[in-house]
């Protein structure tokens, strides 16, 4: 099941908030971001549009191996703690885990979070969504 799991840790407000800001101060590799009012172009590059919306996300890819995602994944979480609540204290962002997984019949799924890893999401005051395709 390893490549089988995503996990993404997302925040959003409808506030205007300096997103390089933020990336700067949680230093997380490969995060995305983008601030309300910013121009943001379309990947062929003819379509400019301003996001509604600021955003900062940062996760696990489904085609990345590793021994344990979700470990790794709350690691991240649990390393940027204080500097999460900071900026949780700062601005005002909805706050969101998804996993996503997917599997058939066939494979045995099993998805374990131990007591640390859901303590820290209640103590942050994250909401935790699972979403699993079939």
């Amino acid at each position: 099941m390893e490549n089988n799991i995503e996990i993404s840790f997302y925040m959003e407000t409808n506030q205007v908030v300096n997103m390089n800001y933020i990336a700067d101060f949680l230093d997380i590799n490969n995060a995305a971001f983008c601030s309300k009012g910013e121009l943001c172009t379309s990947k062929n590059k003819k379509i400019k549009y301003i996001s509604e919306v600021s955003y900062y996300s940062f996760g696990i890819k489904r085609q990345v191996n590793t021994s344990n995602k979700i470990d790794n994944f709350f690691y991240i979480i649990k390393t940027k703690r204080k500097l999460l609540k900071e900026i949780f204290n700062e601005f005002s962002f909805t706050k969101e885990i998804i996993i996503y997984t997917w599997g058939n019949d066939e494979e045995d799924i099993h998805l374990n979070l131990n007591t640390e890893q859901i303590k820290l999401i209640s103590d942050i005051d994250i909401n935790l969504s699972i979403i699993h395709y079939n």
